[in-house]
């Protein structure tokens, strides 16, 4: 039974308990907002997780993290929200990995400032992602620390003006690396902070297509 025709039924069986017939007009919007939030859980949070009597790997309850930041990522920036949930033995640990599609630092600020919840942020949106499949661009970004995320699968923009000060769990980046700095020394000074190069200058992560430097005057 579809939840419209389970949350139509039990609203009738209610009015008909009360001598009364069909939904309540003010019902009209709480029905509409709870068929679209359980609509939006059952199409996109899981991927790849088994469901055994309970949900979830192995039969154990699925962790509720599905967030209203990830509907903020979809429906407004426009790019997939996806987890994936697995057991990794032999240790037997729970392992969630969340991966988007791309993110645009810009473009998620422009839209967060039409927001008039207080409770999402860019830290918020992004702190708990492991991948970013495509481009990641983080020119002036207000993220202090990506702590989880692991690998970029498009290109890596970065500027030494944004708060940004931690990326300690970056392996590899398969496009490119733009570092938006003054100069040279700026760049390499920024990258060593962010522990992405030691301190010969050589890369500490993976890079697919190298490290480039975007000097500030031309930006």
């Amino acid at each position: 039974m579809s939840f419209e025709t389970r949350y139509s039924l039990s609203q009738l069986m209610s009015g008909d308990a009360q001598g009364k017939y069909g939904i309540r007009v003010d019902n009209i919007g709480r029905f509409q907002t709870e068929k679209a939030e359980e609509l939006e859980r059952e199409n996109t949070p899981w991927l790849n997780a088994y469901t055994g009597p309970q949900g979830g790997t192995n039969g154990e309850m699925c962790p509720d993290i599905w967030t209203e930041g990830d509907t903020f990522l979809r429906t407004k920036l426009g790019t997939k929200v996806r987890y994936k949930e697995e057991k990794v033995y032999p240790s037997c640990k729970h392992v969630i990995t969340k991966t988007v599609g791309r993110y645009s630092s810009p473009l998620a600020q422009s839209l967060l400032q039409r927001q008039k919840k207080a409770v999402l942020s860019e830290q918020y949106l992004m702190e708990d992602v492991d991948i970013v499949e495509d481009s990641l661009d983080l020119r002036k970004t207000e993220i202090v620390s990506l702590p989880k995320l692991k690998e970029v699968g498009g290109n890596l923009t970065l500027d030494t003006n944004s708060r940004l000060g931690k990326l300690p769990e970056l392996k590899q980046v398969k496009g490119k690396i733009t570092v938006i700095a003054k100069n040279k020394d700026e760049m390499n000074d920024y990258l060593r902070r962010l522990g992405l190069i030691d301190g010969y200058g050589q890369p500490k992560v993976s890079v697919g297509k190298g490290v480039e430097l975007f000097m500030r005057s031309y930006a």
